[in-house]
């Protein structure tokens, strides 16, 4: 009888093993990363074979994985941009990391393999803010955003920071995401002498479990690696995740009548010939796993006494055996359909309220702020005294977005106070007060700054002077030799007639007698005239025109001669 069960079940198994796996129905896609070989940090041994079994666990769960092993800071950010690209509405996206990780100022920072961190300033050029993932699926608005933390190993980069602290730090999930870490916050947690790391290891054990919901998974992977750490290791899980979520769908099908235990055994070889004992073991577990006859596990039992799953049916079978003794004893045989529809429509009743109420709560306090009508300045004010306080905002541009909403919380968090998100007025007023400072410091750090840039800049050269105007060369004089014929001759001894060198200026009038040259200023009409004594006892009488080129010279003497003419 046990080896008949066992093979009916195997081929029961066999035959709803597809319908099971497409009965998931959803896009599932994956971003994997593992980084051990650190080029300026201690290696770590195991995540990129944990990075490998996780990526081989989801492929096999019906995840499209995108795999990276030791990426640089450029190669996890172009998985990211590709992952985040894949991920559709109401889909999964799940994203796993192992190697190193920093917690500084409330904030996660995953560590690529080429960063090299010598202060708190680098972060965000070097690492990846665990932040930044979250927002990307939040963007995403996939049904399930699943984030898988094996990175809260001790802070290599400890000692080269002012404000770190051990393991990484809690950070709220947002809707509908589930954050999963190796241990508690604040803690670290061991590389593994193993193969794998330890969380990792505990992790796909759960995983495989078919129809092992997700927070069993968890709870599952939480005992597992507090036993084997002797409590030393606890893993911790933050979720607003309020849906189901099973890596492998167990088979569902109507449930056939089991063979009569007096039936004759089968002559067939048995299981073990056909497929490993381990194989035969899962593929049975699928195809019983949601089955409500306890026979069916008692057979399981049999063929499986120190299986796998045999802990898992022996509590299965408990469960159907009280629930049937419960029935028995209310003196029915199958549950009311009336009290279960009820107890549906109470339980969602109930969720419904709880639901109003978180939103009532986020209602109330975004109210609050509200009422304080911060001005631009102040909402500027507050993201710089965040970002002071390491709780960075990325820029101050007065608009509080999902990240400084997130700031906003962390920070919240780390007073111990309600994590809203949005600030009450106390709160405003003290981020207020402090950004005002820091904006101060950084206007006055920039105005300094500028001064030393122009300092170390040479100054400009002086405009050279204005050009002025050279005077017009003066028009070169007109030189020419003048001959005058005698006109008035009172005496016959007057020559016939004189000769002259002359010059003609705009102004002035040379003539060049056998003593030298002598000036007659000429005037606006071109007149000139004067007298001259070019030897003793010799007086001329000049005058002329210049416009009209004539000139006349008259001897004055005894002799009383007049030449004139023109030139």
């Amino acid at each position: 009888m046990t080896r008949r069960c066992a093979l009916w079940l195997v081929a029961l198994a066999a035959s709803l093993w597809a319908s099971a796996a497409l009965a998931q129905g959803e896009m599932r896609v994956a971003l994997v990363v593992g980084n051990g070989a650190y080029q300026h940090a201690e290696p770590l041994r195991n995540p990129v074979n944990d990075a490998r079994a996780m990526a081989k666990a989801l492929r096999d769960s019906g995840f499209e994985v995108i795999l990276r092993e030791n990426a640089t800071r450029r190669v996890m950010t172009d998985a990211l941009r590709e992952f985040s690209g894949k991920l559709v509405p109401g889909g999964v996206g799940l994203f796993f990391y192992a190697g190193h990780g920093v917690q500084v100022r409330g904030l996660n920072y995953l560590v690529p393999i080429d960063a090299a961190l010598s202060g708190e300033d680098e972060l965000k050029y070097e690492t990846i803010d665990v932040n930044d993932v979250l927002l990307r699926l939040d963007e995403a608005r996939a049904r399930l955003s699943l984030v898988i933390l094996d990175a809260c190993r001790d802070n290599p980069f400890a000692r080269r920071f002012r404000s770190t602290a051990r393991g990484l730090a809690q950070t709220d999930a947002p809707r509908g995401t589930v954050i999963a870490y190796a241990t508690a916050p604040g803690e670290s947690a061991a590389d593994g002498d193993g193969e794998n790391g330890l969380y990792t290891t505990e992790l796909l054990k759960a995983m495989v479990v078919p129809g092992l919901k997700i927070e069993e998974v968890f709870k599952r992977t939480l005992d597992g690696v507090a036993r084997t750490s002797g409590n030393k290791q606890i893993p911790w899980v933050s979720s607003s995740f309020r849906g189901d979520f099973v890596f492998k769908a167990a088979a569902v099908a109507a449930q056939p009548a089991l063979p009569s235990p007096a039936a004759p055994p089968s002559s067939a070889a048995p299981p073990s010939s056909a497929a490993p004992q381990d194989a035969v073991e899962q593929t049975t577990w699928v195809a019983i796993a949601n089955s409500d006859n306890p026979a069916v596990f008692e057979v399981f039992l049999q063929r499986f006494p120190n299986g796998v799953y045999a802990e898992f049916a022996r509590a299965r079978l408990e469960q159907l055996k009280a629930a049937e003794a419960r029935r028995a004893a209310a003196g029915t045989a199958r549950a009311d359909p009336a009290a279960e529809e009820a107890k549906r429509k109470a339980d969602a009743e109930d969720a419904k309220r709880r639901s109003a109420a978180v939103e009532d709560d986020r209602k109330n306090h975004e109210t609050v702020e509200a009422a304080l009508k911060l001005a631009d300045i102040d909402r500027r004010r507050v993201q710089a005294a965040l970002t002071a306080k390491g709780f960075d905002t990325l820029g101050t541009d007065g608009a509080f977005g999902p990240r400084t909403r997130q700031m906003i919380a962390n920070w919240q968090r780390s007073r111990n106070e309600s994590p809203s998100g949005f600030l009450t007025a106390a709160q405003a007023a003290l981020l207020s007060r402090d950004g005002e400072v820091v904006l101060a410091k950084l206007e006055d750090d920039r105005r300094k700054a500028e001064a030393e840039r122009q300092k170390a800049t040479p100054p400009a050269p002086p405009p050279p002077p204005p050009q002025v105007a050279a005077p017009p060369a003066a028009a070169p004089p007109t030189t020419t030799r003048v001959t005058l014929p005698v006109t008035a001759n009172s005496n016959s001894q007057c020559d016939r007639s004189v000769s002259y060198g002359i010059e003609v200026y705009p102004d002035r009038f040379r003539i060049r007698f056998s003593t030298g040259w002598q000036d007659f200023s000429v005037s606006s009409d071109g007149s000139f005239g004067g007298a001259a004594s070019p030897r003793t006892n010799v007086n001329l009488q000049v005058k002329g025109n210049t416009r009209g080129r004539f000139i006349s010279v008259t001897n004055v003497g005894n002799l009383g001669c007049t030449w004139a003419g023109t030139y």
